[in-house]
């Protein structure tokens, strides 16, 4: 009889693959060298400021400012200082306290452009100069982060200078950029009032708002609007209403909003079922997973033509319903049902492997061993076959079939990359030789008398301690050699390598980018969420390792350092440290394992 195989493995978890290899293998393009030393903060900031900074708690920030003297600081610094006292009172509503700071912006020199002309430009709005501020905003770009707040400052500054023909085109153009984008929901109010709001002509403007900007003031003040004038809503703008609610995570406002309409969502067209998706993923997080199932597995059914991208996602948020519930017979069905409707979807290996999870816990051993078998034939290098390689080998080893376990651990090494499930794959390598020198699952401590298993075994483990010396396996790897054959550990033990480059290898476009060079000015400045999305804005989204520690480094010198330490660990998910062929390897992993809080551990 099978036995129902319970282990307990790592989280599971959706890792994107990517390419493990070293700068030059990814790029073609001119390295240059950044020095490792990181410049620190631009002017002192204790933890307090650090954190109502990056908390963007600009009241509390600009009062820690304030309070400082300004006579401890570095010459160079007292401009900077300027610029972060006066960002943050602008943005607690005391603009006219940033005006005396205005001469002293001239000496900020850490601070990028855009940024300190967008704060000129507010203090000079709150001096009553609209005009000198429209001319100072003319310097920020349309590729700048800051280009929307800047237009609204803009055309406030025009009509506070009487120039309103040139404000509402400023307005418009505004208003013409595609929804939801920032700062829209000032510019389709103002142009409602302009037209006045009960009149027909500012409809099209307060249905944009309805539709896109829900949680803004103007948003409701539209929504009001509109119901004292009876709109009826079209299914369209229903659906953008409802994806502007999901971004915001509103959803007790998704379930008031799409609960009463539930009933007119039956026909599977393409709207009906992304509402219907949108109002079981709210039921979904707010716990009400009874009626998220009862929704979601049905649509996930019938909707597999209109919406063949949401379809498994439905379906994979009734089984995690009915999961929450113990329904693990229910989850399984649910699970299975997305290869079988959605066959080319990536969650289709999820399906399998959640599946043949649930079925497991419903008692059902042989049907997920049947799951995660299918799912390793159809997908060997999906984004979870490590997880069903992993517990078909220790299925195998349950039932006394030691064999047929490292069948599956060597498939695992063949077919499963190791850039899709790093730690399954080193898994693997280790207990294919584990199991070849201690194959009895009745008395697990006892080496084999097969000698050439025992070769084997002490090979594999050899080579997983070599490929793998900074992973939890190849550390395992080399606690057994000890054990058993210490003369193989010594042969290949090296002297600890320099873990401090003497530069970082980066590529030049990298090092030359606005937004790099904008992050890393604001990160200093302790501006740390503003920094983030100049970072995000960056075109290198796929980082080499040597960028990544760099970056990192950046962070941690501007405070932040928890960010920076998990932004690495999830790089190293992706782009595990067996690829990295360049010479800093060691030192980006003494920065991605920092011995912090070393003498209290």
């Amino acid at each position: 009889m099978l036995r129902v195989v319970r282990v307990f493995v790592l989280a599971f978890l959706v890792i994107p693959s990517a390419t493990s290899q070293s700068p030059e293998e990814l790029s073609n393009e001119p390295f240059v060298l950044l020095p490792p030393g990181i410049p620190g903060p631009a002017f002192p900031q204790g933890p307090d400021l650090w954190e109502a900074l990056a908390d963007r708690e600009h009241g509390e920030a600009a009062d820690l400012l304030g309070a400082m003297d300004l006579s401890t600081l570095p010459g160079p610094s007292v401009g900077d200082h300027a610029f972060v006292l006066a960002w943050s009172l602008i943005r607690s509503d005391r603009a006219d306290e940033a005006i005396p700071l205005m001469s002293r912006l001239d000496k900020a020199t850490g601070v990028p452009a855009d940024y300190l002309a967008l704060t000129r430009a507010e203090i000079q709005l709150a001096m009553g100069e609209p005009v000198r501020a429209a001319g100072t905003l003319a310097a920020i770009t349309e590729d700048s982060l800051l280009h929307a707040r800047s237009s609204l400052v803009r055309a406030k500054s025009l009509r506070d200078a009487g120039r309103t023909r040139d404000a509402y085109e400023a307005y418009e153009a505004i208003a013409a950029r595609p929804d939801p984008s920032e700062g829209s929901h000032v510019a389709l109010f103002a142009l409602a009032k302009k037209k006045g709001l009960s009149n027909p002509n500012a409809l099209p403007f307060l249905r944009r708002l309805w539709a896109h900007y829900p949680l803004t003031s103007e948003g409701k003040k539209a929504k009001t609007q509109l119901e004292q004038q009876s709109v009826r809503f079209t299914q369209d703008e229903k659906l953008h209403r409802g994806r502007s609610l999901m971004r915001a995570s509103a959803w007790r406002t998704i379930i008031r909003f799409l609960e009463p309409i539930k009933g007119g969502l039956a026909a599977p067209t393409p709207t009906n079922c992304e509402l219907a998706y949108i109002l079981g993923r709210a039921y979904f997080k707010k716990n009400e997973v009874t009626k998220a199932a009862a929704l979601l597995g049905p649509v996930g059914r019938r909707c597999n033509s209109a919406t063949p991208d949401l379809g498994p996602k439905m379906l994979y948020l009734a089984g995690k319903s009915s999961e929450r519930k113990k329904e693990w017979a229910r989850a399984s069905t649910h699970y299975l049902a997305i290869p079988k409707l959605y066959p080319d979807h990536s969650y289709a290996d999820d399906g399998y492997a959640l599946g043949g999870i649930a079925a497991n816990e419903a008692g059902q051993a042989e049907q997920a061993l049947n799951a995660w078998t299918e799912q390793v034939d159809r997908y060997p290098t999906g984004d979870n076959a490590g997880e069903a390689f992993w517990r078909l080998a220790w299925g195998a080893y349950q039932n006394d079939d030691t064999p047929g376990a490292i069948a599956w651990a060597e498939r695992t090494l063949r077919e499963l990359p190791i850039e899709v499930d790093p730690e399954h794959y080193r898994a693997a390598g280790y207990w294919a030789a584990r199991w070849r020198l201690f194959p009895d699952r009745s008395n697990p401590r006892q080496l084999t008398s097969d000698s050439r298993a025992r070769e084997q075994g002490l090979e594999g483990l050899q080579q997983v301690m070599q490929a793998h010396p900074t992973s939890y396996y190849g550390i395992q790897a080399a606690s057994r050699l000890e054990e058993l054959a210490p003369n193989r550990v010594a042969r290949f033990r090296r002297a600890p390598r320099n873990t401090q480059p003497r530069a970082w290898k980066v590529r030049e476009s990298f090092s030359k980018s606005p937004h790099i060079q904008a992050g890393i000015a604001l990160s200093r400045l302790g501006l740390r969420q503003e920094a983030l999305s100049e970072f995000r804005q960056s075109p290198h989204q796929e980082l080499l390792h040597s960028e990544a520690a760099f970056l990192a480094k950046i962070r941690w010198a501007g405070g932040d350092s928890i960010g920076a330490h998990d932004a690495l660990r999830k790089f190293l998910t992706r782009m595990p440290p067996e690829g990295f062929q360049s010479s800093d390897v060691d030192a980006f992993l003494r920065q991605a394992y920092p011995q912090r809080f070393y003498e209290e551990v």
